[in-house]
């Protein structure tokens, strides 16, 4: 009798410690479950600064830091004016205005980005500056560069700047059409890591995590 009860406390100890384990193993594996979910989940460009040297910049990086989106958006807002600025201004040389006189009336009509870039050819011709020096005056410009180029050239050599001003404006509609598909590419492309942060945590809490968890609980009952 003393050996059956004996054996019994032992098996019931068994058990309990059998248990024990496969809380302890359920536990453990929601833990890493919990832990990649938190990985999965933060956000990369955190993990990049806490990589990155702690050191402080300097006044003039902060300056360039404030300063070059705004930069940016101007020229997007360039770029988007530029195709219509090129067809009007052809319109105007048709009816029979000069450049000068075409470039003032865009100068005018047109957004306050573009205005910014017409207005500094305009003043310049008005202050008697050579008309081709000063439309080279934007050939590096990101935007008006090679029109401005072309339409220095034909103030050289005399020929016709309608038609040049009118291809531009084609080059620069379809140069936007390819930034737009590929801006639109590159949203598909962003929006995975976002989906499966969000997807994958909750696949494993949720569906790995159980299964595992069942799995251990009956190897070790």
């Amino acid at each position: 009798m003393a050996g059956a009860g004996g054996g019994g406390v032992g098996r019931h100890r068994v058990g309990v410690d059998r248990a024990a384990g496969g809380d302890a193993m359920t536990g453990l594996l929601v833990g890493l479950g919990l832990a990649a979910a938190v990985l999965l989940a933060w956000p990369p460009d955190r993990l990049a600064r806490i990589r990155e040297d702690p050191r402080p910049q300097g006044r003039s990086g902060r300056w360039w830091e404030r300063l070059r989106p705004g930069r940016r958006k101007g020229r997007s807002r360039v770029a988007a004016e530029l195709p219509q600025t090129l067809e009007l201004m052809a319109v105007c040389l048709e009816s029979g205005a000069t450049l000068t006189a075409a470039a003032g009336t865009m100068r005018d009509l047109s957004p306050a980005a573009t205005a910014e870039v017409l207005g500094g050819v305009v003043s310049a011709l008005h202050l008697g500056r050579d008309p081709s020096e000063a439309w080279l005056g934007l050939a590096d410009h990101p935007v008006w560069g090679l029109p401005a180029r072309d339409l220095a050239r034909s103030l050289r050599s005399g020929t016709g700047m309608t038609e040049s001003l009118r291809v531009h404006a084609e080059e620069a509609r379809r140069r936007r059409r390819e930034e737009a598909m590929r801006a639109a590419r590159a949203v598909g492309v962003k929006s995975v890591q976002p989906l499966m942060a969000c997807f994958l945590p909750a696949f494993v809490l949720l569906g790995v995590v159980p299964l595992v968890a069942s799995l251990v609980s009956r190897f070790l009952g």
